[in-house]
């Protein structure tokens, strides 16, 4: 019964990890003209799938855990920015647990908090595009190249 279970529990990972591919990377929407391209845009879309499943699921099961192992320093600072807004300079120099980073994307992603509630891949999705669209705009604005970023 319990190999029964964890293959339950191996089975909607997957599911879920497909459910990214195809709803947030839109996977089966790309029409790249080659198998070639085809193979390189999935191969990026999987890897970016599997980071996002990789934070939610982390988020959950090590919520304490500093969010500099899991983020860039400018994805760090771009958080801090949000999460501080004008009391930026004071808080400078605090950690930013994982849980407070997965926090701060899921609302960028339209994610509501509620009592028991966790974020899930979808909010996380759209909160991590976003956070890569103020990260490009934070580049801009600091001058700093863009291929730092990402």
């Amino acid at each position: 019964a319990c190999e029964k279970v964890q293959w339950y529990t191996v089975r909607f990972r997957i599911e879920v990890f497909h459910k990214i591919l195809k709803s947030g990377r839109r996977s089966e929407d790309r029409r790249l003209g080659s198998l070639d391209r085809l193979e390189r845009c999935l191969t990026i879309d999987m890897i970016t799938a599997w980071r996002l499943m990789y934070l939610t699921m982390q988020g959950r099961e090590t919520p304490g855990v500093a969010s500099d192992l899991f983020f860039r320093e400018q994805e760090i600072e771009v958080l801090k920015l949000i999460k501080y807004r004008g009391e930026y300079a004071a808080n400078k120099g605090k950690s930013l647990s994982l849980r407070d980073a997965i926090l701060i994307i899921a609302t960028l992603g339209g994610f509501i908090k509620g009592k028991g509630r966790e974020p899930g891949v979808e909010v996380m999705w759209r909160g991590i595009r976003r956070l890569a669209d103020i990260l490009i705009g934070v580049s801009l604005t600091m001058g700093i190249p863009q291929s730092d970023y990402g």
